[in-house]
Order: C-alpha cells, then structure tokens, then sequence
C-alpha cells in the first residue's frame, strides 16, 4: 500500500477491526479537555509547521513537560533526533489515525521517537498512566531504511499504559519497544500495558518488529492490525510481534493476545509471533495466550525459540484457541520444545493451487540435542486442502502429546510424520502419545484426487517392525480413516492393521488397560500389569527404603526414559516418573518398598496379556 493511500484511509474499517477517528483536537482544547501546543503559533508559521515543514519537537517536548493532556490538531508534525520524553501520568491524543502524525527522519538510539524511562527496576516507581491514542506515528522506512533501534515508541517500567486507535507506520525498528531499560544490564518492569484498535504496519518490509517485548506482566494486545512486516536481510526475531527476554531478570507473561490481524508477514525467517523462553527461570515467563486471531500468508504464524526441558520443569502454559491460518509458507504452528501447550478450535487451509503454501504443527524441534515437546494437546481443529512439506503433524520429539477430535480434508501429503533422529539417540523422546476421534476426508477441492498417508515413520524409530512405535508410545484409538489411506509410502492401511494386530505386542511399553485384537484367532487381549519389552542391559543405581529416588544411575546406552516399567532389584514393578540426565536420578511413581541397597540392577520388565 503507498503512504498516500494508506494516510488517507487510516480512518476506514480495515480487516475487522475498528479505525475510526477522534473529534476535533480543537473541539476537545475549547472544551477544557486538554492543552493544544499549537494555540499559540502565530498563523504566519502555523501552515508549515502543520504541514511538517518546521520543526516540532521543542514545542511538543515543553507540552508533555508542562501539561498532563495534550491534544493535537490535524496535521503533521516533525521531530529531529531528541527522543520525545515522556512523564508519569500524560496523555496524547489526536485526531485521529491519518489526520494527526507524528513524523521523523532521525536516527535515534535505543529510546526511540517517544519513550519513558522510570529509571528504577522497582515497579512501585513506575511511570504510571502513560496514554498516546488517535494519531500515527511515521518513520519514513521506505526513504531512510533499516535502523535497528530507531524505534517509534519505546517504554521502560511503565505500569497501566494504555495504546490505542495509533497507527505505526514505516518503523525502521519497531513499532513498539516494551523494553527493560535502554541500556544494557539496565533492569526496569513493565506492568499492565494495553495496546488496542492499533495499525502495524511496515510498508517495506525492513523493519525489525511490530512489537517487541523484552519484559511486561500482564499484556494484552487486541483489536488490531499487523501487516507488511519483515527483513529478508535478517536471519532471525524478525515479524509482527516478538517476546524476546535478554536476562533472567526479564518478565513475560499474562499475555493475551486477541482478535488480531496477522498478513503479510511473508519474508524468509520471519513469524507473525515469536516466543523465546531460553531465560526462563521459576514463573517468570508463562500463561501466554492467542485468541481468535486471523493469519495470513505468513512465513510462519506462531513460532517459538525454546529451550530443552523436562515434565518437571515449569510449565509456558501456551494457549492458541479459536485461530484462523491460512496459506502459511512454512509452518502455522512451530512452538519447539515449549510445555503445557493446547491448541483448540483452530482452523488451518490453503487456497487450492497455491504451491507456496505448506503449513502444519511442528511438534519439537529437530537438531544435535532434540528439543521435546512436553505436554501438548491439539484438539477439535479443521485442516483443510493443505500440501505440508513433512507432515501435517511434524513430530520431532514429545513427551506427552494428544492430537484428538481434529478434522482433516484434502490433505495431499502425510498426516503423522516422525522424521529421523539427529540427537545420536540420547535426547529425543516419543512417549505418552495418543491419536484419537479424527477424521479424515476428501472433498476433491484441490481439483484433483488426493490420497494422503497417514504416517511416515523413520527407519531409525521403526526398526523393530510397524508396531514399535503404534499402539505402544503411539496409541491410536476411534479414528475414522477411509480405505484408501495408505500407511506410509510403500505401505497401505490394511498393511498396517494387520501388522499391529498380527499378534500380541513384543516391544514398547504398554500400561495396564490397553486393549489389543489379536488377528489369527480374533480375539481382544488386554493388558492386566504395565511393562516395557526388551533388555536393558548393565545398569544400576542405589536405592533407599520408602524413597522415591534412584541416585548414581549408570546407564551407559541412555536407554532409560519417563514413563518405562522397572523393576529395582527384585522389588515390584515402578513406573519412571522422570530422569534426571544431569544429575544420574531417576523418579520414580511411588516410594521404593525394598531394602536399601547400592548398584542394585534396574531392569525392565514385560507386560502381561489377559485374553477378555
């Protein structure tokens, strides 16, 4: 969109979300609402200053000192390179997106265009109340190009800001900078920061983000409009809005996102959001929400940089609900290794013929050390007429993962992808899966016949035959296949149900419950007493009596996983309920009833099958 255009109808109703413009700035001044900077202006200079010929930013600047509401006319106004400073409790308001604009083609430091600065990391002494709404806020990116930290609006501790119905267009930077202080090892929190009915928009595409957030507890972003946004020069933390923490110290969380307007955020590596929790330490990041949001043609919808984790270590509480996503260049949904994440009342499409479109979950994170999804659940979503370039479902490595009640049609691909391992076999878990009441389709939409494959399952995962992975970590129940599915390339579906139930499992671990048919002599089987198949080989630990812990675990070939049953010596059978890689412990489900003992043999130890 050009800038005209896009100044002239700032005031429109743009993709759902109300723009609409203020009264006049000097009807709200006669009114006794607020101070008008420009009252005083002889008429002789008050055209060329209106029209951005003059400088600005003294008379702006000596407003927000001396007054705590401003009220700008229509007009442009030009700020040179001194930040515009803002205080505990002002406000700024104009007349409206495309009629007020605060414009400059300065290059700034870390502070930006406008910016407050509490100075102090306690939030006791934030600035408070800080409110700018019913104006545009320009940064020339199309004349003057990337500059990573000339940003149009920045704040440092701020409590109960209020953003609303502006307009940030052509930033060189960001859009918004929620920062932690503007220079480093700087520590400063932001709290209860609302941005609502605003307009994102990078009109090149070589900005750096929409919105960044280094730190803020309780966020909510709603109402708004996010677009053309990008860097094909950047490698990474590049797209529309991005949490980016440099420090444990660093806050993020209580955030929603809602009824948002995601397009265009297109160039290589970038993502509509981004969510980075490699600083997390206790709660300091967590409860992250996207609600009712549309994506569109986007590199990636919402992607996440996440660190290596454990069942055991706090949870992100990630929650995505009621999203649209449609013609995705990579992926929809990427969040890595992140934990307690449900994914529920999406809906996910291409538009049929469009080749460059690919989309789908990944589940975990491929690389040297395998970053495990922990604690996933993908629920009552649609999925439709989409080519993913892996699967729909791309399953790098989980610890917990539910995909249920979703609804696939003219899927031209694999539905359930486990690629190969590229951790040498120690890091990546597949466990506590289980795959039930989907459904699959096909509408002839994508004006050909599609026959997807429901899975692609790694030789390395897959060596002990088809059911060492399906029905044992994966469990599958109550889907509805049609016929024509075909197992994996070189498989089919009748191939696949006669090998699971050809006979009674010999691998994986099953609990007790799970039911099995077995095929020869058509009989169900289930499982009276939980156990994991196969031998572990050499491997010890001590134990103590009515103790949970197994301490000084040798276990050479790093075999043993949550979730597997053992057994300690000769004691009764225990469910692993975690392992500590670091420090050579295992947790396990109850107290240890045996003796205590040193470098006493931990063994698997089968299941047992009941004919019903």
């Amino acid at each position: 969109m050009k800038r005209r255009s896009f100044i002239t109808n700032a005031v429109a109703a743009l993709g759902g979300v109300w723009l609409g413009g203020m009264h006049s700035a000097a009807e709200a001044a006669d009114a006794g609402e607020g101070h008008n900077p420009v009252s005083g202006v002889p008429a002789a200079h008050l055209s060329s200053l209106l029209k951005g010929e003059q400088d600005a930013t003294e008379m702006m600047q000596q407003a927000i000192n001396n007054y705590s509401r401003i009220v700008l006319p229509e007009g442009r106004f030009a700020i040179d390179t001194r930040t515009l400073v803002l205080r505990d409790g002002v406000q700024i308001v104009g007349a409206g997106q495309g009629r007020t604009i605060i414009q400059s083609k300065g290059t700034f430091g870390a502070f930006g265009i406008l910016g407050a600065d509490s100075g102090n990391g306690d939030v006791a002494r934030n600035l408070k109340n800080i409110k700018i709404s019913d104006l545009t806020i320009d940064g020339h990116v199309e004349e003057l190009g990337y500059q990573p930290f000339t940003h149009l609006l920045s704040l440092h501790g701020v409590s109960d800001a209020l953003i609303e119905r502006v307009a940030f267009i052509g930033f060189r930077g960001d859009g918004i900078y929620l920062g932690s202080g503007v220079r480093a090892k700087q520590e400063r929190h932001n709290l209860r920061v609302t941005i609502r009915d605003c307009v994102f928009d990078g009109i090149a595409k070589r900005n750096r983000n929409g919105l960044s957030c280094m730190d803020c507890d309780t966020l909510l972003v709603e109402n708004s409009v996010f677009r053309n946004i990008g860097n094909p020069a950047l490698s990474a933390s590049v797209g529309a809005i991005d949490f980016e923490p440099n420090s444990k110290a660093n806050i993020y969380r209580n955030v929603l996102i809602r009824n948002c307007k995601f397009s265009n955020i297109d160039t290589k590596n970038t993502a509509a959001i981004t969510f980075f929790n490699g600083m997390q330490s206790g709660d300091n990041i967590k409860k992250l929400s996207v609600e009712d949001c549309t994506f569109e043609n986007c590199y990636r919808g919402i992607n996440a940089s996440s660190k290596r984790k454990r069942p055991s270590s706090p949870a992100d509480d990630v929650s995505v609900s009621n999203c649209h996503f449609s013609n995705s260049l990579v992926s929809d949904i990427s969040l890595g290794g992140m934990s307690g994440v449900k994914i529920e009342g999406c809906s996910f499409e291409s538009t049929p013929g469009n080749k460059s479109a690919k989309g789908g979950i990944v589940i975990g994170r491929a690389g040297k050390n395998c970053i495990n999804a922990i604690n996933w659940h993908i629920v009552n979503c649609t999925f439709a007429s989409m080519t993913p370039s892996g699967g729909l479902f791309d399953i790098f490595g989980a610890r917990g993962l539910e995909i249920r009640g979703n609804k696939l049609s003219d899927i031209a691909g694999v539905i359930f992808n486990f690629p190969p391992d590229k951790s040498s076999g120690s890091g990546r878990y597949l466990s506590d899966i289980s795959i039930s009441g989907n459904s699959i389709s096909s509408g002839n939409k994508m004006g050909r016949a599609v026959t997807p494959f429901l899975f692609r399952i790694a030789d390395d995962i897959n060596s002990g035959g088809t059911n060492s992975l399906i029905n044992s970590a994966c469990r599958l129940s109550n889907n509805s296949f049609p016929s024509s599915i075909r197992f994996q390339p070189g498989g089919s579906k009748s191939a696949l149900e006669s090998g699971l139930a050809l006979a009674l499992p010999t691998s994986g671990t099953w609990y007790a419950g799970a039911r099995v048919q077995v095929q020869r002599d058509h009989r169900w089987y289930v499982c009276s007493q939980p156990g994991t198949f196969g031998s572990l080989g050499d491997v010890t630990g001590d134990v103590s009596a009515s103790s949970k812990l197994v301490a000084n675990v040798r276990d050479p070939g790093a075999a043993l996983r949550a979730g597997q049953v053992i057994t300690v010596g000769d004691s009764q059978r225990h469910v692993v309920a975690a392992v500590d890689e670091d420090k050579m412990t295992l947790e396990l489900d109850r107290p240890y009833a045996g003796k205590t003992m040193r470098a006493e043999k931990i063994s698997w130890i089968p299941p047992v099958f009941k004919p019903q």
